[in-house]
């Protein structure tokens, strides 16, 4: 008997063969960075139900299994060598391999001389890298495969690095895109990754075999890679498990498992890590630390009816949207931080009406004018509210927007202005959509809350020098 176990970033995979090499018992779980107890539960599973108490001739591979092989003096195969020995043993018409795991992607060349690429560090475009897409699009990673089978076009999206990603990604959210669209831009970010970063140049062409879990259930990413390769590659059978299935054929020492599974009680016993000094040496320095900082904080005071006129800053991310309340003399009356959900206006309209609603003082009867700014106080959209009352809760306001809409400054002939709610050139829809947003946005608002919008959106006023030169001074809007 022979038994492979498989120790990835973020699965573990065991297989036990017979002496025909025969796949007898086969298991792949996900062991959420609990490695050494996850080992010894299959282990022991293993040695309970499959070869009670006998001996079996036993290997350990992948990325995370170094460690505990040393610790219980079972030999270790490095992965792509295992991977090598599986193909050969069961495809051995293999030309070349591309496998994606869950933070480390390689493509093995067999025909032509052995080479192997495989990417460093980072894990953009591995399956970690699909699972953080996927929770951003707020689905399981099935899921996401089955939206992106009904796309209809696609984004440039980097997939270099997860962060630079997420950039791409929260705009095209924000904006509107198709879920289904930005899922399978996603995957055609993964192969114009793996091809580019690791194939480099080197043509992959022959008989392809895609491994790994990202390549076995992924209909659409073994999809994609075809297109962009040209080819018709093959998902074998147990195509997850092929490392662990190269361990088992490479397997040469047999073990007890229960006893292996017993080592690793004890490498866990006498194991030591590496840590840094506390940043504190006792609880005072702490509270010193503590007590210098705060003595720079913004005041924050009720929020009353004797507040006055008050300022309302919104600051809508590209994954959060943030919001404060201030008065005259600088002080904070109300905060809101939240993640935008990928929608952020309607929480925008929420926290507003939570302000217009629960904020003190008489419902108001004079003519207020608010307005929208963009993050530097230059460019202003004005947007002019009317209350029902008199000195309501949003007298005198004026909102503050700093958001990720505006930050276009566009120039024509000259000029820096919006013609007849209409932007001023094709590339600003994404500005525009937003706008027109906003414009719902406080239409909605307005109902039931004694408001009323007007005059929104009107072209700018432009000062310019004397002389005709047709330079611009600084636009003037009040």
């Amino acid at each position: 008997m022979r038994v492979g176990l498989d120790i990835g970033s973020t699965t573990i995979k065991c297989v036990v063969l017979d002496e025909h090499d025969a796949l007898l018992y086969s298991t792949y779980e996900r062991h959420y960075s609990h490695i050494l107890e996850k080992a010894q539960e299959l282990l022991r599973r293993i040695d309970a139900e499959q070869l009670h108490g006998q001996k079996a001739l036993l290997s350990i591979s992948g990325s995370a299994g170094m460690g505990l092989a040393d610790s219980c003096g079972v030999p270790f195969v490095q992965e792509v060598f295992s991977t090598r020995v599986a193909v050969k043993r069961f495809v051995p018409a293999t030309d070349c391999v591309i496998e994606l795991g869950g933070e480390d992607a390689k493509i093995l060349f067999l025909t032509n001389g052995t080479e192997v690429r495989m990417n460093g560090s980072c894990a953009g475009g591995t399956g970690a890298f699909i699972d953080q897409m996927a929770t951003l699009l707020k689905m399981g990673a099935d899921e996401m495969n089955k939206a992106a089978e009904n796309a209809q076009r696609t984004y440039t999206i980097a997939s270099r690095c997860g962060v630079f990603a997420k950039s791409d990604v929260q705009p095209l959210i924000n904006q509107g895109a198709r879920t289904e669209d930005v899922a399978a831009s996603i995957y055609k970010a993964v192969v114009n990754q793996t091809i580019a970063g690791l194939a480099q140049g080197r043509p992959i062409k022959g008989n392809i075999l895609y491994l790994g879990g990202p390549l076995t259930f992924s209909s659409v990413l073994r999809k994609s890679f075809d297109e962009a390769l040209n080819v018709t590659g093959i998902c074998p059978e147990n195509s997850l498990l092929y490392v662990a299935l190269g361990a088992a054929l490479y397997a040469d020492k047999a073990f007890v498992l229960s006893e292996v599974a017993d080592a690793l009680d004890q490498y866990a016993a006498t194991a030591t890590y590496a840590s840094e000094p506390p940043l504190f040496a006792s609880k005072e320095e702490y509270e010193a630390f503590h007590a210098r900082h705060m003595s720079h904080s913004v005041p924050r005071v009720p929020f009353s009816a004797q507040c006055g006129p008050v300022h309302i800053g919104i600051d809508s991310g590209s994954t959060t949207v943030k919001l404060v309340v201030v008065d005259e003399k600088r002080r904070i009356l109300y905060t809101n931080y939240q993640s935008n959900l990928g929608n952020p206006l309607p929480l925008i309209r929420e926290q507003l009406l939570k302000i217009y609603k629960g904020a003190p003082g008489p419902a108001g009867g004079q003519r207020d004018h608010h307005r929208l700014r963009r993050r530097a106080g230059e460019e202003r959209i004005p947007l002019r509210l009317r209350s029902g009352g008199n000195g309501g809760a949003l007298y005198r306001c004026k909102i503050l927007y700093a958001g990720c809409g505006f930050h276009h400054r566009h120039r024509r002939s000259g000029h820096e202005v919006l013609q007849d709610r209409r932007w001023c050139h094709q590339q600003h829809l994404p500005e525009r959509s937003m706008f027109l947003r906003l414009w719902q946005l406080f239409a909605d608002l307005c109902t039931g809350t004694g408001l009323r919008c007007e005059e929104i959106c009107q072209p700018w006023p432009v000062r310019r020098p004397p002389g005709g030169s047709g330079q611009p001074l600084h636009r003037v809007h009040e």
